[in-house]
């Protein structure tokens, strides 16, 4: 068991960075191969934990010991959504968003693979759905009962 070296989280099992703040492990592998994605000669420190961007530490935004890219967006949305459900694929993802939105629930999703650097990681639930922090409770139930609980991410039901 691994810890990451900036927050208490344990990281995943082949993870080299972590999923909680974004920030890359120190004796991770591939630290020296991760660019930062606006500028190739900088190595990355984190990634963004919204979008995955790969970010140097002119380009890292912090806040609450999490690391964001530049779309200030970011910020925002991880106050307001949390992560409901991770996944591989970005087709499993959109079949669940289109299940959240049958039932009124707006989702957000990202993926990880949009940016080569992330791709690398052997964490491969790399796509997450976000829902407002109001539905998550709803959006929960919802995925329970379609059958989806290895995938769900509780750790926002206890705030």
């Amino acid at each position: 068991m691994k810890h990451c070296s900036h927050c208490p989280s344990i990281l995943a099992a082949g993870a080299y960075f972590c999923s909680q703040c974004g920030f890359i492990s120190s004796n991770g592998v591939q630290k020296n191969l991760l660019e930062c994605e606006n500028h190739s000669d900088q190595i990355a420190i984190a990634v963004c934990i919204v979008c995955g961007k790969p970010v140097c530490g002119d380009c890292a935004i912090a806040k609450d010991k999490k690391f964001f890219c530049d779309s200030g967006e970011h910020i925002n949305i991880d106050g307001e959504y949390v992560v409901i459900y991770s996944c591989e694929s970005e087709f499993e993802a959109d079949m669940i968003r289109q299940n959240l939105h049958q039932a009124g629930i707006r989702s957000l999703s990202f993926s990880f693979h949009n940016h080569v650097g992330t791709y690398w990681n052997q964490d491969r639930a790399l796509v997450q759905l976000r829902v407002s922090q109001s539905q998550a409770h709803q959006a929960t139930d919802i995925l329970r009962n379609l059958g989806l609980l290895n995938n769900i991410d509780e750790s926002h039901l206890n705030n």
